[in-house]
């Protein structure tokens, strides 16, 4: 029994301390920027703040902290709630149905929904690395795991956000189908495809894998392979949910196109507008440019290439649904890339599989924790991220 315990830490003690000491830091760091540092003044947005009277938790619970909430504890409208026309149901299920029956217990939405983004968030890790270490060797799983957690968004895998659970979904999507258990497989994708828009796109991933698996020879096809059927059966049984209930079941579609999220903003027009402000010397001196902006953008462009680099090491499963969740998520989005590529972990695999030392890890490490610890004082202070 003792023998199976130490190899038990063995085994996870490289996640799990990576998870205790990047959220213990960011911990602390949110806890005395917001003892010592003053938050943004706006009256619109300090009126945003969850937890005033908790600043160990209060910083975590930022902007769509507040629908999460609002739909576990008075469901879903197809009214606008705000001058902008914006609408909750733009925010997929699951998260918002975990926090609400985790509430059974804990009464209070903002702590359930803490609980479960950071419990998610460790798990992945765990996955993550197990998966990793087991298709690239050692190596590669402990700097991926290191990549991932201080990769300078990464502060949204312990906010009140869905990120966490949607990695750990899709991690166990990969991860039972690795494994060729397809029913668990195909469970986790529906339930990704109830977590987010772009969780139904792991069904081509898993249907690749699938096919790799056997070779991609037809005659090699068994009735197992009807599990994967299941794999969009979150995101149908939620637009039949807004149908019956609305009478519109892409009503999740349509409400994102309203001043605030999705619109003109975010076209291919504006991204090329971006990088053509940014390649002014004089605006980089003086940073009149949109440096956020500009961020998001090189984001997904470094996402895009680090896929085309490793995607035969990758894997095509791997490249194919990391590849259609970036691109997807930069058409759809752009500005928000910096965010939405977090549940794309292959890119992370890549990252690690395109380090070649421990100095050149260290020094990716070290860029990556200065971005991360201003990001995060940005985020807990209410100014806008991404």
């Amino acid at each position: 029994m003792r023998e199976r315990v130490y190899g038990l830490i063995r085994a996870y003690s490289w996640p799990a301390g990576v998870f205790v000491v990047t959220r213990v830091g960011l911990g602390i760091l949110a806890y005395l920027s917001l003892i010592l540092l003053p938050m943004n003044a706006d009256p619109n947005v300090y009126s945003r703040r969850s937890l005033p009277n908790n600043l160990l938790l209060d910083g975590w619970t930022r902007w769509d902290a507040g629908w999460y909430r609002g739909i576990a504890e008075h469901g879903y409208s197809d009214q606008p709630v705000n001058d902008q026309g914006q609408r909750n149901v733009v925010f997929f299920p699951l998260y918002p149905m975990a926090i609400r029956m985790l509430n059974l217990v804990i009464r209070n939405s903002y702590v359930s929904g803490l609980i479960i983004s950071n419990l998610s968030f460790a798990a992945a890790l765990v996955l993550l690395y197990l998966m990793v270490r087991e298709r690239h060797g050692e190596t590669t799983a402990r700097w991926t795991i290191a990549v991932v957690a201080t990769y300078p968004f990464s502060f949204y895998f312990s906010a009140m956000y869905t990120e966490a659970l949607f990695l750990l979904l899709i991690v166990a999507a990969f991860y039972f189908g690795e494994r060729e258990r397809w029913a668990a497989a195909a469970a986790s994708a529906a339930a990704a495809s109830a977590t987010r828009t772009f969780g139904v796109a792991v069904a081509l991933g898993l249907c690749l894998l699938y096919l790799e698996k056997t070779d991609f020879k037809l005659r090699r096809i068994r009735w197992n392979a009807l599990w994967l059927l299941m794999s969009p059966l979150g995101l149908m049984a939620y637009m039949a949910f807004l149908w019956y209930r609305f009478d519109a079941p892409f009503l999740f579609v349509t409400s994102h196109y309203v001043s605030g999220w999705v619109g003109q903003a975010s076209s291919l027009r504006a991204a090329w507008a971006t990088l053509v402000e940014s390649c002014s010397i004089p605006s980089l001196l003086t940073g009149a440019y949109p440096a956020l902006d500009l961020l998001n953008l090189v984001t997904a462009m470094l996402a895009a290439g680090v896929l085309g680099l490793c995607w035969r090491r990758l894997g095509l499963p791997y490249a194919a649904w990391a590849g259609a969740h970036v691109l997807g998520s930069s058409l759809a989005h752009w500005r928000g890339m910096g965010r939405f590529t977090m549940p794309a972990f292959p890119v992370f695999v890549g990252v690690a599989m395109l380090i070649r030392s421990k100095t050149a890890l260290l020094v990716v490490l070290y860029l990556s924790v200065l971005l991360l610890a201003l990001f995060t004082i940005m985020y807990t202070h209410l100014y806008w991220v991404t």
